[in-house]
């Protein structure tokens, strides 16, 4: 299962059953929006449980709406949006280091600038 996946899923208003996986940490909260199985044929027992309770199914599908939230196009483009800037500056996200400059050219305020022979 890809992650995309969920989170399509989660725009749907699914319960997701996922097994427990390091790229779906963040889009499946145990017990919130659904249930993640270690190992793989525990999502079969998993599966049944959710089936039998009506109440639960609705929760994690309510919670799967607000989840799915933070997928939405406007917020995607926000976040792209701001990921451009901080790159057109010349920085890094997570620190204040100029990016390394992989054409040859000067990373300056304005871009990227060719290198002059």
């Amino acid at each position: 299962m890809q992650p995309l996946t969920l989170i399509e899923a989660s725009i749907c208003g699914l319960p997701i059953i996922a097994r427990r996986d390091e790229g779906y940490i963040g889009l499946v909260e145990e017990g919130y929006n659904g249930y993640l199985a270690d190992p793989d044929r525990h999502m079969a027992s998993l599966a049944a449980t959710l089936l039998g309770d009506e109440e639960q199914r609705r929760s994690f599908s309510r919670h799967a709406l607000v989840q799915a939230e933070r997928f939405t196009a406007e917020r995607q483009v926000a976040s792209m949006e701001a990921l451009y800037r901080e790159l057109i500056q010349g920085q890094r996200r997570d620190s204040k280091k100029p990016l390394p400059d992989r054409t040859g050219g000067q990373v300056s305020r304005r871009g990227i600038e060719p290198r002059t022979r």
